[in-house]
C-alpha cells in the first residue's frame, strides 16, 4: 500500500528526477537524496543514499528486463523531507511484477550476486512497501527513514 501523504515539501525540501533506465543514473539519484537529507545528519544521509541506490538499481534492472527496443519506460524518483530528520522516497518503474524479500540460507549468501536490496530495505527503513499502478504496468517502491 502506498502512503497517502507525501508531505508538503516546502521550497528545497523535495526533489523529483525522471531518467532513463540506465545504471549511470543510480549515482545521480543517490546524490540527490543524500543532498536533500544531509541536514538531518550524516548517518541518516548515508542510509538514505544506500537504500536509494538499491531501490533505483532494482527499478532499472526490472525496467530494462521488461522493455523492448522501441518502448522504454523512464524511472521516476520522488523524495521529500517529511519532518525533522525524516525522509520518504518513492521510485516508480514501468515493469510488471512485484518485488519480494528473498528467503536465503547461508549457502545462497556466499555466492549471491544480488538479492540483498530488499533485505537492506527491510532492515534499515522505518517503513517500506510496494504500490501497484492501474491501469497498465508499473509499480512504486517506497521507503521512510
Amino acid at each position: 500500500m502506498c502512503p497517502t501523504a507525501w508531505g508538503d515539501g516546502g521550497a528545497g525540501e523535495s526533489c523529483t528526477l525522471v531518467f532513463p533506465a540506465e545504471p549511470r543514473w543510480v549515482r545521480t539519484a543517490r546524490e540527490a537524496v543524500r543532498t536533500l537529507i544531509t541536514p538531518a545528519g550524516a548517518a541518516v544521509a548515508e542510509t538514505a543514499a544506500l537504500l536509494t541506490s538499491e531501490v533505483v538499481t532494482n527499478a532499472i534492472r526490472a525496467t530494462v528486463g521488461a522493455s523492448t527496443p522501441t518502448c522504454t519506460v523512464p524511472v521516476v524518483l520522488h523524495a521529500v523531507r517529511i519532518g525533522a530528520g525524516r525522509l520518504r522516497v518513492r521510485v516508480r518503474d514501468g515493469a510488471p511484477g512485484t518485488p519480494a524479500v528473498p528467503i536465503r540460507d547461508a549457502a545462497d549468501e556466499a555466492g549471491a550476486e544480488g538479492g540483498r536490496g530488499l533485505m537492506l530495505l527491510s532492515a534499515c527503513a522505518t517503513g517500506w512497501g510496494v504500490c501497484r499502478h492501474r491501469p497498465g504496468r508499473g509499480k512504486s517502491v517506497w521507503f521512510d527513514l
